[in-house]
């Protein structure tokens, strides 16, 4: 991808990778302060009505369907996604909702976005955490809370019901990234599934517990799961897979091996960083125009973000992203 930064904006980069206390590298993240307790294996979703959000309130035209097309998603659609845990609202927007509440939500969004980003198409998304980062050691000794299938199956009828993509997010702890994915292959079989990691508590190369380092995955480890993602599209004829890495520091992404681009699988890059404009402006301007970043995404975190950007001020960014999320 080219370089299309503008001066002022590639000047931040600094700001993002080396002061301390403006990244989740230096400060607790959201998550972390979510985490303070063990999460229960099961909780109940938030009953709770959506917030008001530009645009009309039903009758949103569905577009998934086009996300069933065999072409690339991001070639012809920007993914808006609405980020968390089920019946937790401190770790993101979607546990402010049931699934089918969440699916209104992020359909209003898509409603905005695809009202402004010219002849790009929208498509809608719940990025559900379905292994969750503990502080302490658990009993099987990979420091993660699994969130129980049939709360995932649910969602993954959500979105079928309501015409959106369904993200599986994994924080990863200390098992091997392909083991996590295996994991979930009866979900990641369906046409409309896909998959992120969270290098931020990856602890395999550094050991540690969650919230004390900073993780990271391997060039290597991302592209066997590409791989294997790359075996599910070819082997059930679905469209191609989105592989979305979490990323706000330089040395979450080491890479002991050449990054491999598959045209069965789409990565993005998704910077996390949270906190003040310049961090934000800066992180992207690095990570999302990075080699490893065939494709950006840019997270919003409400409550965190000072200022929060608006939908229009997303899409204005020098690479606009693929992946918008909002946490």
């Amino acid at each position: 991808m080219a370089d299309i930064r503008p001066l002022w904006l590639a000047s931040l980069v600094l700001v993002a990778i080396l002061l301390p206390g403006v990244t989740s590298a230096w400060a607790r993240s959201p998550e972390q302060h979510a985490l303070a307790a063990p999460l229960p294996a099961a909780p109940p979703a938030a009953e709770v009505a959506p917030r008001p959000v530009e645009g009309p309130p039903t009758g949103v035209p569905a577009v998934i369907d086009a996300a069933l097309d065999a072409r690339p998603l991001l070639e012809r659609a920007q993914v808006v996604a609405l980020y968390g845990y089920p019946g937790i609202p401190a770790m993101g927007d979607l546990g402010k909702y049931t699934p089918d509440e969440a699916a209104a939500e992020v359909r209003r969004l898509v409603w905005v976005y695809d009202s402004l980003n010219g002849d790009r198409g929208a498509v809608g998304a719940l990025d559900l955490i379905v292994s969750v980062a503990q502080a302490g050691r658990t009993p099987d000794g990979t420091y993660l809370s699994r969130l129980d299938p049939a709360i995932i199956a649910s969602y993954v009828e959500a979105a079928r019901r309501n015409s959106v993509l369904l993200i599986l997010d994994t924080q990863l702890g200390t098992v091997d990234p392909l083991e996590e994915a295996r994991r979930l292959e009866p979900f990641l079989t369906e046409p409309f599934v896909h998959l992120a990691l969270d290098p931020e508590f990856a602890l395999r190369a550094r050991g540690g517990a969650p919230g004390r380092v900073i993780g990271s995955v391997d060039a290597a480890e991302v592209n066997a799961v590409q791989s294997y993602l790359a075996g599910l599209v070819r082997q059930h004829g679905l469209p191609p897979k989105l592989l979305v890495v979490h990323q706000f520091r330089a040395d979450m992404l080491t890479a002991s091996a050449p990054w491999q681009d598959l045209p069965e699988v789409q990565r993005v890059i998704d910077v996390d960083a949270w906190g003040n404009l310049a961090t934000k402006l800066g992180a992207y301007a690095a990570f999302g125009s990075a080699p490893t970043a065939p494709y950006a995404g840019f997270k919003l975190f409400e409550g965190w973000d000072v200022p929060l950007l608006a939908p229009s001020e997303v899409l204005a960014l020098p690479r606009q992203p693929d992946l918008v999320i909002y946490q």
